[in-house]
């Protein structure tokens, strides 16, 4: 039974492999559609009453130029027409912002609409390759990271919960130094393309597609991690956008200076007023009396850290179409 399964398994293995070679040869160099000419990018601007996500333009092109490539020129706004193959598939509908199909629904393409979920999911009959999708240069979610009075990272079972390749980085970092010595500069993250393995593999992305100079770069995101470079722009930040209330009192006790009070400005109309008063780029007030001529502790606003990776397809369009076209 057990020598069965495992032949199973490696028969479905190799399946899959196959079909991700295929869409993969398929889509490789695909002129982008301008995005006036998507229906889902169009749809969105006219009955969004929030702010454009970030990335969600591209995103639109490329659902949109996949669209066009395989037949699927029927375009839905609501998933519930296809309820019955999410649910076989074990997709909430909450997850699919839009739908496009095929004239007798054998090649389905979903917009993702939830960031926690993939951004494209291209569905056939009898399997769904999830997508993952960038514009020139991919980034994870920037997480927050929270430090004791050492300085060191504490309390990030969250993040590595969702990519664990985090733990050994935050790990070294502990070891070699603190978010307090790498104030006014960063830590590097050095390393190649199989950090990114966990975070693939926890949003289940069997492909991933970049955009470079308006065409489409794509890999197997289970077996080709090699060919993604992680760029020098991958680092924990000592000083990220959230704030909090100060949870580094001792810290800020012991270093605070008057002498080193420094300003942040914001416009407000046609001036630039002062928005900010700053001690050691992470600790803040928002009025200059909160700072003197005592600290008001509990009016203090502290920036965490953060940790995320920047990272790009490190392949000519032409390397990839040899690769993938001699495996298919």
């Amino acid at each position: 039974m057990n020598g069965k399964m495992s032949l199973r398994k490696k028969i479905n293995s190799m399946n899959g492999r196959k079909r991700r070679i295929k869409f993969i040869v398929d889509t490789l160099g695909l002129n982008l559609i301008p995005n006036n000419k998507c229906k889902n990018w169009n749809d969105y601007k006219k009955n969004s009453t929030k702010n454009f996500q970030p990335g969600l333009e591209n995103e639109s092109q490329i659902v949109e130029t996949l669209a066009k490539k395989f037949g699927c020129n029927n375009f839905y706004t609501n998933p519930n027409k296809f309820i019955k193959f999410l649910e076989r598939f074990k997709i909430k509908s909450t997850n699919v912002r839009y739908c496009y199909s095929n004239h007798d629904n054998t090649t389905i393409i979903f917009q993702g609409g939830n960031p926690h979920f993939v951004d494209i999911v291209y569905g056939k009959q009898k399997y769904i390759l999830c997508i993952e999708c960038k514009n020139k240069i991919g980034k994870t979610k920037e997480y927050d990271l929270l430090y004791n009075e050492n300085g060191k990272i504490i309390n990030y079972e969250n993040v590595i919960s969702e990519i664990p390749s985090f733990k050994q980085i935050i790990e070294k970092f502990n070891n070699e130094t603190s978010i307090f010595n790498i104030l006014g500069h960063n830590y590097k993250i050095i390393g190649n393309g199989e950090i990114l393995s966990s975070y693939f593999a926890n949003k289940k992305v069997d492909i991933l597609i970049v955009v470079k100079n308006n065409k489409l770069f794509c890999i197997d995101a289970i077996t080709d991690l090699d060919f993604i470079k992680i760029l020098d722009s991958s680092e924990i930040r000592s000083c990220g956008k959230n704030n909090y209330k100060l949870f580094t009192p001792k810290h800020f006790n012991s270093n605070f200076d008057i002498k080193k009070i420094t300003t942040s400005y914001a416009r407000m109309g046609n001036k630039m007023n002062v928005n900010r008063y700053k001690m050691l780029g992470i600790y803040f007030v928002r009025k200059l009396t909160d700072f003197i001529p005592k600290p008001n502790i509990n009016s203090i606003r502290q920036n965490k850290a953060t940790i995320s990776l920047h990272f790009t397809i490190n392949k000519t369009l032409e390397e990839l179409q040899d690769y993938y076209n001699s495996r298919i």
